[in-house]
């Protein structure tokens, strides 16, 4: 991710705030033990990233308008076949609910609010919200733009005239390999058997976190 040149005015901080776009990118490509079906019935050992999309957070809301983009989770975004065809491209995630997977769930005061409890993200706790592109807290899925990540620190930093700065993300548990959900009836059972068919990367927000050296 491009991180544009910054600057904090010297003093002593208790928080760090970081706000970024709830379109987030992944490309990759792996090969499976087993053949998948991907985009357009392709199918394979060797699945890449293909479609940009977006998608949205989960497989089941389609044709939500977040952020000024159209979601299509219906869309598989992932082309499978033979390892020589690879060629990944950058595959869009919109995250666009923190609390619920349904965008028909509740939706949390101060823009879906998630806490991440005692985790501790590089000098800190962090805290999740969704804004408007106004920069206000969202209210629905239909408004979410931006991700607001706030982190209470351990130990304040101390900016001087002479420190510099470097931001850390993280994507440990924030990258996932999404299938469809269908499921296929055999013998009149619908709990036997799964198809195969490989949708997307998932991709949920990342860790922030600051360091500060003099």
């Amino acid at each position: 991710m491009a991180i544009p040149e910054f600057s904090i005015d010297p003093g002593t901080y208790t928080h760090m705030v970081v706000v970024i776009s709830n379109k987030l990118g992944v490309k990759h490509s792996f090969t499976a033990a087993n053949s998948l079906t991907g985009a357009s019935s392709s199918a394979g050992t060797t699945c890449w990233t293909s479609l940009a999309g977006p998608s949205s957070y989960t497989n089941e809301r389609i044709g939500i308008w977040s952020g000024g983009y159209t979601t299509a989770d219906s869309v598989q975004l992932i082309t499978c076949g033979a390892a020589a065809d690879s060629a990944p491209v950058f595959s869009y995630e919109l995250i666009n609910k923190l609390t619920e997977e349904e965008c028909a769930d509740a939706w949390a005061d101060n823009g879906d609010y998630s806490s991440f409890g005692t985790t501790v993200v590089g000098n800190g706790t962090a805290e999740v919200s969704l804004l408007k592109s106004t920069d206000v807290f969202a209210t629905a899925c239909t408004d979410a733009a931006k991700i607001l990540w706030t982190t209470t620190l351990t130990t304040p930093y101390v900016v001087t005239a002479e420190s510099t700065f470097e931001l850390k993300m993280r994507t440990t548990d924030a990258v996932s390999i999404d299938f469809d959900s269908g499921v296929v009836d055999v013998d009149a059972d619908p709990l036997v058997g799964s198809n195969n068919n490989i949708m997307k990367m998932g991709a949920d927000p990342v860790q922030l976190y600051l360091t500060v050296t003099d």
